[in-house]
């Protein structure tokens, strides 16, 4: 060692660095590869994962070809729940020449963990002259793989199967506890387990076992018991960890979970299951950036485990990343395409995405399914409410509330509902019992009021604002809406007095100092109204209202690059609010800036899918930039939206005609039934009748457009043309 050069020690300083990260090392010792093999052994024997992984690589390093070093790296990367590493060890092993008889089980097993089930069927075969425990042991493999594939007969045949060539293997009695409790007969899946224990009472297994099926039955308490059993017999059980961590979640106690789990990831650090599991309890807590990262950790070890695909796509939703939500939810459904809820989920990511006909498609899918999860029928009242189909809607809701009718927020769900049909005095009672089940939330007392503001209902406005101050004295609430009633009343002072009063109680709230700030407006007094709005920033409250309100003060004062600066500001703050984006994009698009407008409008628009300025403005981005095909989209979802509308059919027909899509007549024919005199459908209704030589047809548009624009000199071009054509020079 103390020969050794600087330079030869910072490369082996290097290789020590990569080693720690499982990248094999420098042998500073200078041992033998099977002395390296020896420590691993050592090491996997007392628990030691990581570090017999390291060993067996630096086994590897030296002697590539060391086919018991790959088997029992792989059997390693199998204990730490990393199925793909322990596939590929395992084949390696079994090309170098590795005994078949050994590799067949482990491999089979990696195989099972990667839900590669037909693999095993046509990989994994029990050689007639492999030993007794070796074929029983690969028959039930080929049981497990039945099992995942739904084929219940198959599979408890060859866990009985298995049992008949060697009577003393447990995980064949495992199998047959399986297959009892997919059967629904509790019992004798127990009962199957307690032969086990007469054979290994101190089989951790057996108890992990026992522990999830009293877990799957809600006997907490048995379940804890069991496990504990479990560990007693093998402390580093990483199965035994996880099904006390997800009992532990079950029962709400994540903290107690949370020191399970991160056991497992002390010995297995990327260990598919506890990355889910600790996704879960991050979840349960609101934390869903550091949720999705679990889940990704969890699948980038294990693609294919469903659990974890589920969850990450409850995290996108959360996050409202619907696009891919709605990824993780199809993934989810071809595997179990008969679960309701998260075919439902689906649908709602669907619309709100803007995929009307997918949303349709996958509510066909639920059509004749029977529906009693609540979630689920809120889930599709919400959607059936994105794609404007009210009485659905309100219906689905009705059935939560049925379901459910102590919960407030299903109540809240069909006012909402309600209000959209114009039904206020039935959405008015929900929302009042509502407020009764829940007096300490105002959510329902805020939308109420709101109601009987809209509705001029003032009097019994006036009497919920008394309730909800009643029962919330120092909410700066019921000042707002009395000062927004004292608005509609013509009561400035009132208006203000109210304000002031809101802004004392809450002055963190910028709502009372918008108001304030608005009331200055209506006086003419702008820059007080710019002060109560400074007074907001200054507080570092980058409140979108706020920010709006300062772009239209300054807008007004005409002070056009202090205007800009508050819409910038907005648009950063909140990159999905629709106003700002939209705005924004217009003065790029005046700039001759399409694609900065495209840019600038991409998170809006994930996020608001149909919001009609966004879809507007983003079509004439995208023809302005010379992408047609996505203007059309843009313009096909705004006339689904808005079918009446000249102008929506009018803009579709110009993305069509720049596609050169014939059906661009008809759109422009369709803005001119809508709205007879459209100039813009006229001219290039008639364009196009010139250059099909319907030469009749474009003089008599022309002329239409002479009388009723007269200003417009196209018209008199179009008309020539047509004579022109029609050979009267």
């Amino acid at each position: 060692m103390k020969s050794m050069k600087r330079k030869d020690r910072w490369i082996c300083a290097g290789a020590v660095t990569a080693a720690v990260f499982g990248l094999g090392g420098c042998d500073l010792r200078g041992d033998t590869e099977q002395a390296h093999l020896q420590r691993a052994k050592d090491f996997k024997t007392g628990g030691k994962l990581q570090s017999s992984v390291i060993e067996l690589k630096n086994a590897l390093q030296k002697n590539p070809d060391n086919a018991e070093a790959r088997w029992l790296l792989g059997e390693t990367y199998l204990d730490l729940g990393q199925a793909p590493e322990a596939e590929q060890e395992l084949v390696k092993a079994k090309e170098l020449g590795f005994g078949e008889e050994e590799v067949q089980v482990p491999l089979g097993k990696a195989l099972l963990a990667e839900g590669l089930y037909q693999r095993v069927l046509s990989e994994i075969e029990a050689n007639p002259a492999f030993s007794p425990a070796s074929q029983s042991k690969i028959i039930a493999v080929r049981g497990e793989a039945h099992l995942g594939l739904r084929q219940l007969d198959q599979a408890c045949a060859l866990f009985a199967q298995s049992i008949d060539v060697d009577h003393s293997y447990v995980p064949g009695y495992w199998g047959l506890s399986k297959c009892a409790g997919a059967k629904g007969n509790l019992p004798e899946a127990r009962a199957q387990l307690e032969k086990a224990l007469k054979l290994e009472e101190k089989n951790s297994g057996t108890w992990t076992m026992l522990g999830d099926i009293e877990r799957f039955t809600s006997h907490q308490p048995e379940a804890e018991a069991a496990y504990a059993n479990a560990l007693k017999y093998k402390p580093d059980d990483l199965d035994a960890l996880l099904g006390r961590a997800t009992s532990r979640i079950t029962a709400n106690k994540p903290e107690e979970a949370a020191k399970d789990i991160d056991a497992v990831l002390t010995i297995a650090k990327a260990h598919p299951v506890a990355n889910h599991l600790r996704g879960v309890i991050q979840y349960g807590k609101g934390n869903y950036a550091d949720a999705k990262t679990s889940f990704e950790q969890a699948l980038a070890v294990s693609p294919g485990y469903f659990p974890a695909v589920l969850w990450l796509g409850y995290t996108n939703y959360a996050l409202k990343n619907y696009a891919q939500a709605e990824s993780q939810f199809a993934q989810y459904v071809t595997e179990y395409p008969r679960v309701v809820q998260v075919q439902a989920l689906r649908a709602l990511s669907q619309a709100r995405m803007g995929g009307r006909k997918e949303a349709q498609q996958t509510l066909g899918l639920l059509r004749n399914a029977k529906i009693e999860d609540p979630q689920s029928l809120s889930a599709l009242g919400q959607t059936h409410m994105l794609l404007g189909e009210k009485d659905l809607a309100a219906r689905y809701f009705r059935e939560v509330v049925t379901k459910m009718p102590e919960r407030a927020e299903a109540r809240i769900e069909l006012a909402n509902a309600l209000l959209q049909k114009g039904e206020n005095e039935q959405a008015i009672e929900q929302l009042q019992k509502a407020i009764a089940l829940s007096p300490g939330e105002t959510q329902a007392d805020e939308q109420l009021i709101q109601t009987l503001i809209q509705t001029k209902q003032f009097d019994k406005a006036k009497a919920a604002i008394s309730a909800l101050q009643a029962r919330q004295p120092k909410s700066p609430a019921p000042h707002l809406y009395s000062g927004l009633i004292a608005i509609q009343q013509n009561k400035a002072d009132l208006a203000e007095a109210e304000f002031l009063k809101a802004w004392e109680l809450a002055p963190d709230d910028p709502r009372a100092a918008n108001n304030l700030a608005a009331l200055e407006v209506r006086k003419g007094r702008i820059e007080e109204a710019r002060n109560y709005y400074k007074k907001v920033l200054d507080r570092g409250k980058e409140d979108l209202s706020t920010l709006m309100g300062l772009y239209n003060l300054e807008l007004a004062a005409k002070r056009p690059d202090e205007a800009r600066k508050m819409l910038e500001r907005a648009a950063a703050k909140y990159p999905t609010a629709t106003q700002p984006a939209a705005l924004l994009a217009g003065s790029y698009l005046k700039a001759g800036q399409p694609s900065k407008a495209i840019e600038i409008t991409q998170a809006a628009a994930q996020a608001n899918p149909n919001d009609l300025q966004l879809l507007d403005v983003r079509g004439i981005a995208y023809l302005a930039n010379r992408d047609p095909a996505n203007a059309l989209e843009m313009y096909q979802r705004l006339v689904k939206l808005l079918p009446n509308s000249a102008e929506a059919n009018f803009k579709l027909g110009a993305a069509q005609a720049a596609l050169k899509d014939r059906a661009a007549s008809a759109s422009f024919a369709q803005a001119l039934k809508l709205e007879p005199s459209h100039l813009g459908a006229k001219l290039a209704l008639a364009q196009l009748d010139l250059l099909e030589g319907k030469n009749d047809e474009a003089l008599r548009l022309a002329r239409e457009l002479k009388k009723e624009h007269p200003e417009t000199v196209e018209a008199v071009l179009i008309e020539s043309q047509a004579l022109a054509g029609q050979k009267k020079l």
